[in-house]
């Protein structure tokens, strides 16, 4: 990231992608220059920083932080689906992203349908523990808020097409995904 601070005495300002700690901030340098950042996976490239603003006053120090979306650039084409792809890296982890995203106003099975909060019951089953609420929820989407199937359809797709689908998508889902989308289309007005 190019820098321009052209700053008063006194102040100081670092800069850290939002997706490190602020250990890793890094001192704005003089006009002109470049901050570095060390390397990092690809779930930590982001084109948000945080810029944490310092000063010294005759009251004492004063510190504000303050986050900006800058242009990305040179960012792999892929980026976006590799980091869902590492998100959503079991079966688990998709059971609960399709609950999540297909949950209507905040309803989210309750414990009955999500376990414990260590999550113990998700790693039960073929739906993770939970069928009886991912049916629910999609049976759901399909008759009040189809929409949320569309939204997740690509995901979905890129989830089964890949080489590693048999492990990421338990036993059962792409079955009744496609069901819930045959139902939306011949619901489609």
């Amino acid at each position: 990231m190019k820098a321009d601070p052209g700053l008063p005495a006194g102040v100081t300002v670092r800069c850290r992608p939002i997706s490190t700690s602020a250990a890793f901030g890094q001192p704005l340098p003089a006009a002109g220059a470049w901050v570095e950042f060390v390397p990092f996976g690809i779930d930590g490239l982001t084109s948000f920083f945080a810029f944490d603003v310092t000063t010294a006053t005759p009251d004492g120090e004063r510190s504000c932080r303050v986050v900006v979306n800058v242009p990305l650039e040179g960012a792999p084409a892929d980026r976006s689906q590799r980091i869902v792809r590492r998100i959503l890296r079991d079966g688990a982890a998709v059971v609960r992203f399709i609950l999540l995203m297909l949950s209507l106003d905040g309803d989210v099975p309750g414990d009955e349908g999500l376990g414990s909060p260590g999550g113990e019951r998700w790693k039960e089953g073929a739906f993770g523990g939970n069928a009886a609420g991912l049916f629910e929820q999609i049976v759901r989407a399909v008759h009040r808020t189809p929409e949320r199937l569309d939204a997740l359809a690509a995901i979905i797709q890129d989830l089964r097409s890949g080489p590693d689908a048999a492990e990421r998508l338990p036993e059962g889902l792409l079955d009744l995904w496609d069901a819930a989308v045959a139902a939306r289309e011949a619901l489609r007005p």
